[in-house]
């Protein structure tokens, strides 16, 4: 039995990739890191997040015996960004989702749907 394109996605076969690329500073100049997600869809999609967790910078600071943990860019923007570029790409072409992490935002490029920058 065939796979539908569905299925393709879901799959460990899934052609589609998403690149991610760490940069020295606010150009693309010098390379910090990057890293090529394979595999199913929502592996992908953890995976990448888990990556951006990573390099999310997080501070502590206390009110009164409170302890309050921020990181930089709110969990819940990374995920809605990263969800968005998955679910909104166009499939039919073979690009990779593309995330530029640079000192002071985050690039997220999705092949069908353009650019969305965070930060």
């Amino acid at each position: 039995m065939p796979y539908t394109n569905l299925g393709l996605l879901l799959s460990e076969q899934c052609e589609h990739t998403i690149k991610c690329a760490r940069y020295k500073g606010n150009t693309k100049l010098e390379f910090q890191d990057r890293k090529e997600f394979q595999g199913s869809l929502l592996k992908q999609v953890n995976d990448v997040y888990d990556y951006l967790q990573l390099h999310n910078a997080s501070s502590v600071t206390f009110n009164g015996l409170q302890r309050v943990e921020r990181t930089e860019y709110p969990n819940y923007v990374l995920r809605e960004a990263l969800i968005n570029a998955a679910v909104h790409r166009d499939y039919g072409f073979s690009g990779s989702i593309l995330i530029h992490i640079f000192e002071n935002w985050i690039e997220i490029v999705s092949v069908g749907i353009g650019t969305g920058v965070v930060g």
